[in-house]
């Protein structure tokens, strides 16, 4: 994939992200919460923290989020769109030969790796993915009905808008 459609497709991905994240938020905002279980909000909470960790490692940052917090559904709102916005700001700003480089960070224990920015931003859609499974579970098992926050839907039905 050349450098442009690698960014294009970045892009596409973290559009995606951005809506599922939201749809989940929605689900969380009207479920009974007297049912729901507390850990669907930690998980939120967890994957909006993880997005903004790893933005803070591809920008080189020092002074990270910790990955797991107490947050409110307000907060984990706030933290989704400014997060959302972040990372579209960072990918539209980044060269597209960019996403080939190598980062080096540490984990969350202090162990280092490195990874190709673009395979950074793969694991941060992927990561995101899991969790929001993990919540609709949890949504369901409490009696609710979970949003459809698969991928495949996104874009069929984002194929139906850019045609009108």
């Amino acid at each position: 994939m050349n450098p442009d459609d690698l960014k294009d497709h970045l892009l596409h991905q973290f559009r995606y992200n951005r809506h599922a994240n939201e749809q989940i938020l929605e689900a969380l905002a009207t479920h009974d919460t007297e049912d729901l279980p507390e850990r669907a909000l930690e998980l939120m909470g967890h994957l909006l923290r993880a997005q903004d960790v790893w933005l803070g490692r591809v920008r080189g940052e020092t002074d990270l989020p910790a990955i797991w917090g107490d947050d409110t559904l307000a907060e984990c709102r706030e933290r989704a769109e400014a997060s959302a916005e972040a990372w579209r700001k960072f990918l539209e700003a980044c060269p597209a030969e960019d996403l080939t480089r190598t980062v080096r960070y540490e984990n969350s224990k202090g162990k280092p790796f490195e990874n190709e920015l673009r395979e950074i931003c793969g694991h941060v859609v992927d990561h995101s993915t899991h969790h929001r499974a993990q919540i609709a579970m949890l949504i369901r098992q409490a009696g609710g009905e979970p949003p459809v926050t698969g991928y495949i839907f996104w874009a069929r039905s984002n194929a139906v808008s850019a045609d009108k």
